[in-house]
């Protein structure tokens, strides 16, 4: 978290190992939402889902065709 005031409330969550030694990425399945905000909003906006793609790819995108929905 950039300024560490959400700290207390998501603790490390929002936090995986990244590639290199001492560094950190954001763990998008842990938060996907914000959490504090009225109607928890997701941190995800699908613009664009071909509804027409191949069956295998779509049951793979399944999360991200129900986000577009």
């Amino acid at each position: 978290m950039p300024n560490g005031e959400l700290a207390e409330y998501y603790q490390d969550r929002p936090l995986r190992a990244g590639k290199n030694p001492g560094k950190a990425r954001f763990n998008i399945k842990e938060v996907n939402k914000f959490e504090l905000l009225e109607n928890q909003p997701t941190r995800i906006k699908i613009i664009y889902f071909d509804k027409n793609m191949d069956e295998a790819y779509k049951k793979k995108l399944k999360f991200f065709e129900n986000l577009f929905e």
